[in-house]
């Protein structure tokens, strides 16, 4: 899930069409989820575990896949 943090509903809507984003994207216009989860500065991304609790929190853009998978498998059971 992603959730954008103050653009228009139809400029997150062309973003994710043109990208094809396979996982839902939540609207943050008021910025009030950012303020509770101490955003910064974005992007950021947050890996939450299905009870809700922030594992891991990363400033900045991912763009690189084995940092990506790093980061994936430093959350996962018996890592």
């Amino acid at each position: 899930m992603a959730v954008n943090v103050g653009e228009s509903k139809g400029t997150i809507l062309d973003f994710v069409q043109k990208h094809r984003l396979p996982f839902p994207i939540m609207t943050d216009p008021s910025g009030e989820a950012a303020s509770a989860y101490r955003v910064n500065g974005l992007p950021a991304t947050f890996l939450i575990s299905p009870q809700g609790q922030v594992k891991q929190m990363v400033p900045g853009e991912l763009t690189n896949t084995e940092q990506i998978k790093a980061l994936l498998n430093s959350v996962q059971p018996g890592a």
